[in-house]
């Protein structure tokens, strides 16, 4: 058996997120908002960066609007 490759892997995981249905996206994003918001570092930060989210990537969109 041999071991997959980072590309083998990075599809595998596309196909899982793909998968979500919308509102389980949702959650899965508010729940990691409330941990990212909640975090030391980012209380502590003086600047922070962020990327905007994409099809079915962990929607970022809210958590700019809120950091601003």
């Amino acid at each position: 058996m041999a071991i997959p490759g980072k590309a083998e892997i990075r599809k595998e995981f596309l196909t899982k997120r793909n998968a979500l249905a919308p509102d389980e996206r949702a959650r899965h994003s508010s729940l990691i908002r409330q941990r990212i918001f909640g975090h030391p570092s980012w209380r502590n930060a003086s600047t922070i960066l962020c990327y905007v989210s994409f099809g079915s990537e962990v929607e970022t969109h809210t958590l700019i609007q809120e950091a601003l």
